[in-house]
């Protein structure tokens, strides 16, 4: 018996198209994972903080936890939803690595 904290939040991943539209990623492994938390968020030239962004998501699935960055999604740019099934409430956030 596992001691673990279960999440019951999900993370579901989106290309962001260049008109801002969204498109979901449902093929990738993660989509739909539990997600366990969210870097902070990421930081501007100017050194301020980008509200609605993360540097990273945590995931679990199927027993495998990985840590999410702008890099998994080479050549996108990459929004992830974190839905929570229960309440129906959801949180977007971009993954956007620091411009400084």
């Amino acid at each position: 018996m596992s001691n673990a904290i279960r999440s019951t939040f999900r993370a579901y991943f989106y290309a962001i198209n260049p008109d801002g539209t969204r498109t979901e990623l449902t093929e990738h492994p993660m989509h739909g994972a539990e997600w366990l938390g969210s870097g902070r968020y990421a930081m501007g030239a100017n050194g301020a903080y980008i509200p609605d962004t993360a540097v990273s998501v945590e995931v679990e699935k199927n027993g495998q936890l990985m840590a999410l960055t702008p890099e998994s999604f080479p050549g996108q740019r990459v929004a992830f939803k974190q839905w929570h099934p229960k309440g129906g409430t959801c949180d977007w956030r971009t993954l956007a690595a620091d411009a400084v």
